[in-house]
């Protein structure tokens, strides 16, 4: 028994019967499994009867007289019966699916006609079909569109009030389906997957850009670059705090140095000193939040250039006698 068969399972022709106690009898036990839904049927020389195969005692006089015995699947089933037609001007067939909602009505019929493939019996009635052959050739393969809406609608409309009979069945049309050929499903296929590896391609070179961008602002300052290399796990928190102390108590040395030297050598005395910028610098070393660089206002009591009468009122900058015989 194959499960592509329906709606005779199986079959087989039986012995004579024997005896027992001196009567006819045959033994159930020889008879072939019955599945859920399905029923036997006993051939004989006159009729063909259909029995559960359940309770059997052996000496029925049916079971004595059978000479043959089937199995028929009695349960309602969906059959497709499938029908090649040819498109146009190229060797690639379309392929039409009609799917049959059966269901066994004369199991006794059944066995008679030998009905094991329902579904081979169903695609011979499409085709036999005229009207539904004619559409051979008439379709491009890549007007599929086209090719479902009309072979459909011939199917429907022909099948649904007159679907193909067969001996001992009921039979009713349930669907319709025209697939696309394989070849032009590969096709599809092929230019989806083309189209989603070049949308990868250009998100990996997004990426990539939006990488370099992300980078190059890392590397404005060795401070951002640090915070980097810490939020990554390159160093250490506590590398980068004292490699920032360090760098920082360098440049407050650079910076004392640089007064120093200007102090010493005299030419604080010849040339203007911005004490609010050593302020700013020195502030941002020592506390990374420097002091604003607004320009302080004008004090009522402070007199501006021009209006300078006592030594309380001399500017922050006084020119020396040399800076007057050098102009």
């Amino acid at each position: 028994m194959t499960t592509d068969r329906y709606p005779l399972l199986d079959e087989r022709t039986l012995p004579p019967a024997g005896r027992r106690r001196f009567r006819p009898w045959r033994d159930p036990a020889t008879l072939p499994e019955v599945p859920p839904g399905a029923v036997l049927v006993l051939r004989t020389a006159e009729r063909y009867e259909v029995i559960d195969g359940q309770h059997l005692r052996g000496t029925e006089d049916t079971l004595i007289d059978a000479t043959a015995v089937s199995v028929v699947d009695r349960r309602a089933r969906q059959v497709p019966a499938d029908l090649h037609l040819t498109s146009a001007g190229q060797a690639i067939d379309f392929l039409v699916r009609v799917t049959f909602s059966t269901e066994v009505v004369d199991a006794g019929e059944v066995v008679r006609q030998g009905l094991t493939h329902l579904g081979a019996v169903l695609a011979d009635a499409l085709r036999q079909d005229a009207d539904l052959v004619k559409f051979n050739d008439r379709f491009a393969v890549d007007d599929i569109r086209a090719a479902r809406a009309a072979i459909s609608a011939h199917v429907m409309s022909a099948y649904q009030q007159r679907p193909p009979r067969v001996d001992g069945m009921r039979i009713r049309f349930s669907s319709v389906h025209v697939l696309t050929p394989a070849e032009l499903r590969e096709q599809a296929i092929h230019l989806q997957d083309s189209g989603w590896a070049e949308a990868l391609e250009a998100l990996e070179r997004d990426r990539e850009r939006e990488r370099l961008r992300h980078n190059a602002e890392l590397m404005r300052s060795p401070e951002t670059m640090r915070i980097a290399a810490v939020a990554r796990g390159e160093i250490t928190m506590a590398d980068a705090a004292q490699d920032a102390f360090s760098r920082r108590e360098t440049q407050i040395a650079q910076l004392m140095e640089q007064v120093r030297a200007f102090t010493e050598t005299g030419e604080a005395d010849r040339d203007v000193v911005d004490r609010r910028h050593i302020q700013y610098t020195l502030d941002t070393l020592l506390t990374g939040s420097p002091t604003p660089r607004a320009e302080p206002a004008a004090r009522a009591d402070r007199p501006q250039l021009g209006d300078i009468g006592t030594d309380d009122d001399l500017p922050d900058y006084i020119p020396m006698e040399d800076d007057d015989d050098d102009r």
